[in-house]
């Protein structure tokens, strides 16, 4: 609307907002109490629901939330039209009169080219209005204000809308533009509220956004760019050609971190005053469509890449809404760079074209100026170009598939050497493989490659033809194994997995890691939920059949087994629903034990279930019994824990003994003492910057000042293990971190190097002392550094990358949940420190509880049990659930306390009443008991 396009073209971007989720925009002339803003949410909500939420003004929860203003009425069918009459109060603060807002509103819906919906609501002061209008009490005792706007709720997909939101208002006041601005922006938190009713979660939101695209394009098939759009296609597309023909030649191989994504680079000649920078290739295979992964790419502020985004601390990231066109977007981002870089800013445009089997995404740098709200003082513009040539394949079990060509050049711009910015390149073309990682289909494409081999081996049978290598070599391995089946010959080895048995024939210490693809191909195809209940059923029929067994006599010896003893004693760890007791003989020796739990299935199953031990439920129960005491702290490990504890507590005790000899002892051993302080000063205050990313809070769920105080005691106390103790353990993310336990190897060397940096000018040192420290420097920085490259040397290479890497245990933790592939791996984020997670991915979080809550309380899952449940925040569990905790606990205990009463009265009437004095008291702790139907 042309309204909209106006205040656009004015209006600022409020500072501080350019990396909200809702933009927000204010346009205030000179001298005027009018101030128009401008606000664009994206909302995960159909686009007609929240048309009618818009709509709708006598709701019940919105008279609630008006019912303290002076005047408020909503007067409808002005007329006999749909217009609305809206009479409201504003109230003002400082002993201002209170404002009314008298406006007449109506709407309009419209059905774009395209096909989709937009629904406008427009309303302006009522006087505008022509018709009747309809007095309201107690509107003339207040002073009249004016206000003009409209809504525009643009459909994106069937569960998605993009609503904008221009209104002026004119309070007819004199107030200080610092006030009117305040006011204004205030008013604007309204948007991001209705934002957080109706938010979903983010991944599906972004498949839905694809789809919808993907369906836009596909209707667009063979339709020509538009003029200013063929000359980008063409300066982009040129990127590969030398000489004006394709060139295909002098591209050199890249080391790429994906296997399914092939990368090359090459320098072509550089045009007159361009840098000369090398141009990038990526190539692979992704498991969608042509459409879907061009709809992927122009997605630029999807919620998953606007989350990464502010992981990285990336200051901006936005969409600039000068031109809007159907194929074409233009975007702004702002990357950060280490502190003595200057942050590199990207402005460019994407267009894409869809033809019939492939699709085409270009992207160039423009030029315009872009409104962030704040002037980035430390800002470098950077400038890309390139294009997606992309082309689909044929369908693989069903799931579509598309090789993409990647093509960019990249210059960052400033002082940075362009061979530098190029070492980079992998890093640029990895959009690729983060596209092949979105869209996987692994299962299915797997499935059909293991239909289409299985069926030729079915065709061929016998028929099959090998050659003369095939057939030597099969008898080369015929002959080397032959008499090895022998019993007797092969040594047993511990196996990962209780269904697959591994021996060894040939000495071989790395034979169970190549023999475990056995374990993993099981797995593969695993049916033991089907065969167990197979046999079950079996079991169960013969139960039924067979009845009692044994006589009475050999019942009643079982039955003796968990009568109630007197005694018993509940452990102190909590098992989630069952209920565990314990007793003790000092004097037999003996302990009993008896676990009760509600079991839901029918007695013959259960009894089925318990019998059939050999089944494979029983033995990976029993094998996680395994794996619990396996994932117990070695005795090793501990051992060096604890003495190198020890050894560091007596050795910074010692330290400060040496510290304070030092200090005492004059001019002669300054120098010692320096060196010392040097060494504490630096470990310790780039332990103290290392934490300033945010990751100074522990993963333990400790709040409040007690959090505080136990995250810095835990941290000292790890930093002085390492310093002393050196444990590898300890480069995990959660605790030092890899790439700095390997620089704390090395501070101590690097404080005595600052000590006689800064005193030898000084003259403090003699040639003895400076004799000694050098040599303590060669002698130990050698040795230190021999020492730790035959370690890295030795171990396997997939542990390598973790002593330099920088990943923090904040981000870690975050990752358990926005990389987990199933409900199990995110439900780890829960029992972390919120403090961690839930500024960055709270909503999404809390979307992703409140979407699988019912699901979880049906399945009942390992993992969801009383202790995770208690971790959840109480604001992230559904109400209704809430609700029916309360309802179902109020009538629990009223039960409970109904029967109490009967019972005491059958047995002491007379003493009714003393007994209910102390009856709530017991009931307390009655509600902490569980009902038993079963037991074992």
């Amino acid at each position: 609307m042309k309204l909209v396009e106006d205040v656009a073209s004015r209006a600022k971007r409020i500072a501080g907002t350019v990396n909200d989720s809702v933009e927000k925009f204010l346009y205030r002339a000179e001298g005027e109490a009018r101030v128009w803003v401008l606000a664009v949410a994206k909302l995960d909500i159909a686009p007609v629901n929240f048309f009618t939420e818009l709509w709708l003004l006598d709701t019940y929860a919105k008279k609630a939330e008006n019912k303290k203003l002076a005047v408020h009425k909503v007067i409808k069918d002005l007329d006999g039209t749909r217009g609305v009459q809206y009479t409201r109060s504003v109230s003002l603060p400082g002993g201002f009169k209170d404002r009314l807002f008298e406006s007449w509103i109506t709407f309009e819906e419209r059905v774009e080219a395209d096909g989709r919906r937009t629904y406008i609501i427009a309303w302006c002061p009522l006087e505008k209005y022509k018709g009747t209008h309809h007095r309201v009490d107690g509107a003339e005792m207040l002073q009249k204000a004016t206000t003009r706007g409209v809504y525009i709720v643009r459909e994106l997909t069937d569960n998605t809308c993009e609503w904008t939101w221009a209104q002026q208002v004119d309070m007819k006041i004199a107030l200080p533009a610092r006030a009117l601005v305040m006011y204004a922006t205030k008013s604007l938190a309204r948007a991001n509220k209705l934002q957080d009713m109706f938010r979903r979660n983010g991944k599906a939101v972004d498949r839905e956004r694809v789809e919808a695209l993907a369906t836009i394009m596909q209707g667009r098939r063979g339709m020509p760019p538009m003029a200013d759009q063929a000359g980008v296609f063409e300066r982009c597309l040129e990127l590969l050609r030398e000489g004006g023909e394709p060139s295909e030649k002098g591209w050199k191989n890249l080391e790429s971190p994906s296997q399914e994504v092939e990368m090359k680079m090459k320098y072509f000649p550089s045009k007159y005053g361009e840098r000369s920078v090398g141009t990038g290739k990526a190539v692979g295979v992704v498991d969608c469509s042509a459409e879907e992964f061009a709809a992927w790419v122009m997605d630029f502020l999807s919620n998953t890449r606007v989350r990464i985004s502010k992981e990285f601390n990336n200051p901006a990231r936005i969409e600039m809404r000068k031109l809007r066109r159907e194929n074409e977007g233009s975007f702004a981002t702002v990357k950060k760079l280490p502190s003595f870089l200057d942050n590199r800013e990207f402005v460019f445009r994407q267009i894409w074209r869809a033809e019939e089997g492939k699709a085409t995404v270009v992207f160039e740098s423009i030029d315009d100026k872009v409104d962030y709200g704040v002037t980035f003082r430390k800002k470098t513009q950077g400038h890309i170009k390139g294009f997606y040539a992309i082309e689909d394949l044929p369908l693989r079990g069903g799931a579509k598939q598309c090789r993409v060509t990647l093509v960019q050049k990249i210059d960052v711009g400033g002082s940075i050497p362009t061979w530098v910015a190029d070492k980079k390149m992998t890093t640029y073309l990895g959009v690729v493989h983060e596209a092949f990682d979105y869209f996987r289909q692994d299962n299915r494409i797997d499935a059909a490659d293991r239909g289409e081999l299985s069926a030729l081996i079915v065709e061929r049978g016998n028929e099959q033809v090998y050659s003369e290598e095939e057939n030597a070599m099969l008898q080369r391995v015929s002959q080397k194994f032959d008499g090895s089946l022998e019993e007797g010959k092969w040594t047993k080895l511990k196996s990962p997995d209780v269904f697959v048995r591994m021996e060894m024939f040939i000495a071989n210490f790395k034979i169970t890691s190549t023999l475990a693809a056995l374990s993993t191909m099981r797995k593969k195809f695993e049916k033991s939920v089907e065969v167990d209940a197979s046999n079950r059923a079996v079991i169960a029929q013969k139960i039924k059949e067979k009845g009692e067994s044994g006589g009475a006599e050999a019942l009643a010896k079982f039955e003796a087994l968990y009568r109630e003893r007197t005694g018993w004693q509940r452990p102190s760890r909590s098992f989630g629903k069952v209920d565990c007791k314990l007793l003790s003989e000092l004097v037999s020796a003996k302990t009993w034990g008896s676990n009760s739990l509600q079991i839901r299935g029918g007695l013959h199953d259960i009894a089925a279930f318990i019998w059939d031990f050999g089944s494979r439920a029983n033995m990976e129960i029993s094998r996680d019994v395994e794996r619990s005491f396996e994932k117990e702290v070695a005795w090793g490990l501990m051992f060096r824990v604890i003495v190198g504890a020890v050894l560091s507590v007596t050795d910074l005790a010692s330290d400060l003994f040496v510290l304070k000899q030092f200090w005492n002892g004059g001019k002669e051993m300054l120098v010692f003492r320096n060196a010392t302080f040097a060494s504490l000063t630096m470990s310790m205050g780039l332990q103290v910057l290392w934490l300033a990313r945010r990751d100074f809070t522990y993963w333990l769920p400790v709040y409040g000042v007690t959090g505080v105080l136990l995250s810095g005691i835990i941290r000292i106390i790890i930093k002085l293990i390492v310093d002393f103790a050196a444990i590898v353990h300890f480069r995990h993310p959660y605790e030092l971190g890899g790439l700095f336990w390997s620089i704390n190897m090395f501070l101590p060397l690097l404080g005595l190097v600052a000590v006689i940096a800064s005193d030898l000018p000084k003259g403090i040192f003699s040639e003895a002392t400076l004799e000694l420290f050098t040599s303590y420097i060669m002698v130990l920085g050698f040795s230190l550094l021999s020492f730790l490259s035959l370690f890295l040397l030795l171990m396997n290479k997939e542990y390598r990358h973790t002593f330099f890497s920088m990943e923090t245990g904040a981000h870690l933790t975050r990752s358990a949940f926005t990389d987990g592939e199933d409900d199990f791996e995110k439900s780890y984020l829960i029992g972390c420190n919120e403090d961690q997670w839930k500024l960055f991915i709270g909503d999404e979080v809390e979307a992703w509880v409140k979407e699988n809550w019912t699901t979880w309380e049906g399945e009942k899952p390992d993992w969801f049990t009383d202790q995770w449940i208690s971790n959840v925040p109480r604001e992230m569990i559904p109400k209704k659930m809430i609700d029916k905790e309360k309802s179902s606990t109020a009538k629990v205990t009223e039960s409970r306390r109904t029967n109490r009463i009967s019972k005491i009265s059958k047995v002491a009437p007379e003493g009714l009443e003393e007994r209910e004095e102390h009856l709530d008291e017991e009931l307390l702790v009655m509600e902490n008991q569980q009902t038993a139907s079963f037991d074992v």
